[in-house]
């Protein structure tokens, strides 16, 4: 179960422009809700998903950090001109930027890069004059738009500079629609909604035309992190140790699993955490920094209550 805003298969199509006007204002009471939730320490995460980006704001002490910090992926070179315009500071610590080739790893493919006129489109779009466009820090860092590594990091005091970015630019609504929120806690306006699941049984092959029969359960829908620590607890004591799980990630999201290397050898957080929404072993599990390195789980199996995975 999750909390998430707006709940409707409404689309901007079929609604008047004064329906719009009411889902957009609603939107913003929801999204300065669940921001003050956050800000008190009550919310420990949220996400926001847009069409083409998921922001996540993650409280302090959760994946290694020291502070409030709020992650944007992907982004691309006119929207972290239109982020510096508006005197937001933020770092990329997945960037590894150079003036010529690509990313390690990476194949030469500049297919998503975006030009100068197409960066100015952009920010005009969000309300930004040319003025001000003018006033920012060139950089060659076109070549990372729209991958992992274009992942921005803002923290502390600048977290509520982002907030408002939000609420008053272009940049959440597609054709007139907000994006969703989704939050583990209750907020104002705040639908709960379960996810959708179908269950089954079929024939597995083991050898010598031998078949066993196995039992499937398929979740579909936005899992939150947590729900995936429980669901995995929750297995390993009714199938008695025994089970594998297939998952699928959003793509966008797969950017937030990186390490914070200069954290590994310290202590993450001495201050007690919130566990609104949280069992006390999610809070203990949220608290340790990925190793994943900008990958994502494919395949998680346990065996006599052990687990192993696959990314």
């Amino acid at each position: 179960m999750q909390w998430v805003h707006p709940d409707t298969a409404l689309t901007a199509a079929s609604l008047t422009e004064s329906a719009l006007s009411i889902i957009r204002q609603q939107w913003s009471i929801s999204f300065n809700s669940l921001y003050h939730l956050y800000q008190a320490g009550i919310c420990p995460y949220f996400y926001v998903i847009a069409q083409t980006f998921v922001v996540l704001f993650l409280l302090k002490g959760f994946a290694g950090t020291k502070t409030n910090t709020v992650y944007l992926s992907p982004t691309t070179t006119g929207l972290r001109k239109s982020l510096r315009a508006e005197g937001i500071t933020f770092d990329m610590p997945s960037a590894e930027i150079k003036s010529k080739g690509t990313e390690p790893g990476e194949a030469a493919d500049n297919s998503f890069s975006g030009s100068d006129e197409d960066d100015a489109l952009w920010m005009a779009s969000m309300g930004i004059m040319q003025e001000q466009a003018n006033i920012i820090p060139s950089t060659d860092d076109s070549q990372i738009d729209y991958r992992p590594s274009s992942l921005v990091r803002i923290e502390g005091n600048q977290i509520h500079a982002f907030f408002n970015y939000l609420l008053n630019y272009q940049i959440c609504y597609v054709a007139g629609m907000p994006a969703t929120l989704l939050s583990p806690i209750a907020f104002e306006g705040g639908v709960l909604r379960s996810l959708k699941y179908r269950q089954g049984k079929a024939k597995e092959y083991k050898s010598k035309k031998k078949y066993r029969d196995i039992h499937y359960l398929e979740l579909s829908g936005q899992i939150m992190p947590q729900q995936l620590t429980q669901l995995c607890r929750l297995m390993r004591e009714a199938q008695n140790g025994e089970y594998s799980v297939n998952l699928s990630t959003m793509a966008y999201s797969i950017a937030f699993n990186f390490p914070r290397k200069s954290d590994l050898q310290e202590s993450i957080n001495d201050e007690p955490l919130p566990i609104a929404g949280l069992s006390v072993s999610d809070v203990k599990h949220f608290t340790m920094t990925t190793s994943l390195d900008k990958q994502s789980l494919r395949l998680l199996h346990c065996s006599n209550h052990k687990y192993a995975w696959e990314v």
